[in-house]
């Protein structure tokens, strides 16, 4: 009988995406993570490193990263056509697996749990760091959990929500691959890589920017990270402080995923209204 109930809820779900979304963000805060998407990562490590070879001609590398990107993300909405396919055949499992992958997919627990940590390693750096390096770190971490607010939170969901779930595996695998290429440099192979990614996710990249920033200056509509960078940027705390940057960031962050709930929340409430 349980189990019975735990079907019917599931399939009242599936004909309201915004709580399934709304159930998704939720989860994905309270659910621990496990290291497959690490792994994942890792694997296509590799395979960067095998096709970035310093030495070879820079046109050759870039033409290798298009053809990289677009078979990722080709093999990624056909894998997400197949699975759907396959749980729509099971009444109610295909609801329950688009909240299984977005779960795993919006991915921002961890990252949030990453800046946290960074806060007090921040302050034991400073002890014997240049300012400078510090600085240097900090930044990198604000950029970070603000590139996996609007990767994670943003660009997934609305991948989701409009194009359903071969769309958010098409987010999903251009975001890790890019991590992937970014681990292993920043050459011309990994500016492709980038470049392919930012304009995927432009507009996520920028309404994230704008839940961000809140209330203040609105960031331009460019090409990731750029906005994300103004956006951070307008919540920088005091200069000269990288732990204290990075508790503004992280603050500024979570500001915009509840700004975000609630804008999820409130147009599947109109939507509903209106049906």
């Amino acid at each position: 009988m349980a189990a019975d109930r735990a079907l019917e809820l599931l399939q009242g779900l599936g004909h309201q995406p915004i709580l399934v979304v709304l159930a998704a963000l939720i989860l994905d805060r309270i659910v621990p993570r496990r290291h497959g998407r690490a792994r994942l990562t890792g694997a296509l490590s590799e395979l960067v490193r095998r096709l970035d070879r310093a030495g070879r001609d820079e046109m050759r590398l870039r033409r290798r990263a298009v053809v990289l990107w677009l078979l990722a993300v080709a093999i990624g909405a056909g894998a997400g056509v197949l699975a759907g396919r396959l749980a729509s055949h099971r009444g109610g499992f295909e609801t329950a697996l688009d909240l299984v992958v977005l779960v795993w997919a919006i991915a921002y627990r961890p990252a949030r749990a990453t800046a946290g940590r960074a806060i007090p390693g921040l302050r034991q750096m400073a002890v014997s760091r240049p300012l400078s390096v510090v600085e240097a770190v900090a930044g990198t971490a604000r950029l970070r959990l603000a590139r996996r607010f609007a990767d994670g939170s943003v660009a997934v969901v609305l991948a989701w929500l409009v194009f359903g779930l071969p769309a958010l595996a098409v987010v999903k695998v251009s975001q890790i691959l890019t991590e992937a290429s970014e681990a292993h440099g920043s050459g011309p192979f990994g500016q492709v890589i980038l470049f392919c990614h930012g304009v995927l996710t432009l507009l996520p990249c920028w309404l994230a920017a704008v839940l961000i920033a809140g209330d203040r200056r609105l960031p331009p509509l460019r090409l990731p990270p750029r906005p994300l960078l103004a956006g951070i940027a307008s919540h920088g705390g005091t200069p000269g402080e990288p732990a204290g940057r990075m508790i503004a960031t992280r603050a500024a962050v979570e500001r915009g995923w509840w700004l975000w709930l609630a804008v999820l929340a409130l147009s599947g409430g109109i939507a509903a209204g209106l049906a």
